[in-house]
């Protein structure tokens, strides 16, 4: 009924295309050819660590390498922390904070006009936000939200 064959490199017209039906070593070694084309080369440095997946620290930023700040981005059950290393006090002066529910977004620091996203781990809430400075670390603490995105269909009689 479905012409499968016809899709499939290694189906019955490709038999004699590459001197008979595929052994396992050939299938192996056309899977991961097809799987090196189809992911990054980082990918396969994860996938042959497999202690790594659970152990690595969440990264805020987009671009950590490029932030001026030395930033930790962690959760605990009831509220997000975002701290920043501050390196001139300066910059408190001009710096502008603001967040939407999965993003924390710091503009003008440490020059007017640049802007740092940093992505959160977890939804928050609109309110309740509370920072403090002290030891040149801006800690950022976002209540996390506990409601859940949940509408009900009602189904129709039948």
């Amino acid at each position: 009924m479905f012409p499968w064959n016809w899709k499939m490199p290694f189906g019955k017209q490709n038999e004699n295309a590459i001197g008979g039906p595929f052994s396992p070593e050939q299938f192996q070694k056309y899977v991961d050819q097809m799987m090196n084309q189809m992911f990054p080369p980082q990918f396969k440095e994860i996938m042959n660590n497999p202690a790594s997946w659970n152990n690595r620290p969440y990264q805020g930023t987009s671009n950590p390498s490029l932030s001026p700040f030395s930033e930790k981005v962690f959760e605990t059950h009831e509220d997000v922390f975002v701290r920043l290393t501050i390196e001139d006090k300066s910059w408190l002066d001009k710096m502008k904070i603001s967040y939407t529910r999965n993003q924390c977004m710091i503009t003008d620091a440490p020059e007017e006009g640049d802007t740092w996203m940093i992505h959160l781990p977890s939804l928050v809430r609109k309110k309740g936000a509370k920072t403090v400075f002290k030891d040149n670390i801006l800690e950022i603490k976002l209540p996390k939200s506990v409601e859940w995105q949940e509408t009900e269909i009602e189904l129709p009689p039948y």
